[in-house]
């Protein structure tokens, strides 16, 4: 949607082909600004064919004339409002499928559909072992082979090494997450239940379109917004798929078997954590544009890290170190972008 809307300025800006409004005194748009600049093609179904077209590749099970239902309804919008001409809606729709079609063909191209032969997995005490109650295969170990955004590589910014088996630091991990499961309060549970209803993916992708619009960013302000909050988040969780099949540690019920979880333990190694790092990427990325929000963001990044070790299925290292992972993917991301716009 981002590339869409740059596609989008860029041709407006080539054609400068007038907004109905300027053409016909009769016509008074809805949005005041659809009367003033260029509205071929239009940046509305621009978006909307870029962003079907992604979803009917990502979503197959969906229909895609669902999708392409949506989309055409949001370009068509634009006439019935007064901004755009029909030409406008038709040009905006075949330019977005085809930023779509290139979004698609490198999620193709990424990596993501490798197999794993099931090789390289460490044994021994503290290693990652399948977990109740499925004991499922691990999932995604190969993750940190998916190309990247923003990180140069997957282990660029690779945490140190969990402590050591049966070390003072590793037994002081065991009994972290032990108390905090003892501990556990009501008010803990409900935090729990929150974030799982939304999580840090939903949560920060909402937070920043709360901002966008609460600051009325321009669209190619909140497209910047939007891709970079994603951007970041995706990396962060790539390299920390790196950490976790680099190390493997061993997930807490592993060790103590009796310990109270709040929530199934997901299937893969316990350090680092990604819950935390999404969190963490999200937050750092949305307080560098909205720094006003900064404290309410890091303070929601730290708790959705935070939750994971009060549930039983994280040590409390985990969630500190992917938070802090996420942060500095985040600041990354904002310099990348920095950078590049010169």
């Amino acid at each position: 949607m981002h590339d869409a809307v740059v596609a989008a300025l860029d041709a407006q800006a080539a054609h400068a082909r007038p907004a109905p409004a300027s053409t016909d005194e009769r016509i008074t748009p809805l949005n005041q600004g659809d009367g003033n600049g260029s509205s071929y093609p239009s940046l509305h179904a621009t978006v909307a064919g870029a962003a079907s077209t992604v979803l009917a590749y990502v979503v197959p099970d969906a229909s895609n004339d669902g999708f392409a239902g949506l989309a055409e309804e949001a370009a068509i919008s634009r006439l019935w409002a007064g901004g755009a001409f029909r030409s406008d809606i038709e040009a905006g729709l075949a330019l977005g499928r085809t930023v779509g079609e290139l979004a698609v063909a490198r999620g193709q191209d990424d990596g993501s559909d490798a197999v794993w032969d099931g090789g390289d997995w460490p044994t021994g005490d503290g290693y990652y072992v399948r977990t109740p109650p499925e004991f499922p295969d691990p999932a995604l170990p190969l993750a940190s082979t998916w190309r990247t955004w923003v990180l140069p590589t997957s282990d660029a910014i690779r945490p140190a090494p969990f402590p050591v088996y049966g070390s003072i630091g590793w037994n002081a991990e065991v009994a972290g997450v032990q108390r905090a499961v003892e501990g556990r309060t009501l008010v803990q549970e409900r935090i729990i239940d929150y974030w799982l209803s939304r999580g840090p993916n939903g949560y920060f992708t909402a937070s920043a379109v709360d901002l966008i619009e609460r600051e009325n960013l321009s669209d190619v302000d909140a497209a910047n917004v939007l891709a970079m909050t994603s951007v970041a988040m995706y990396d962060a969780l790539v390299a920390v798929w790196d950490a976790k099949y680099t190390y493997w540690v061993a997930r807490p019920i592993s060790i103590v078997p009796e310990l109270n979880l709040y929530i199934p333990t997901p299937p893969y190694p316990s350090y680092p954590g990604g819950f935390g790092a999404a969190a963490g990427a999200g937050a750092s990325v949305l307080a560098a544009v909205f720094p006003e929000a900064e404290t309410e963001l890091l303070v929601a990044a730290a708790e959705a890290g935070a939750q994971r070790g009060w549930s039983g299925i994280h040590y409390v290292l985990d969630d500190d170190v992917a938070v802090l992972m996420g942060c500095q993917t985040g600041r990354m991301t904002i310099g990348f972008v920095n950078d590049s716009s010169g």
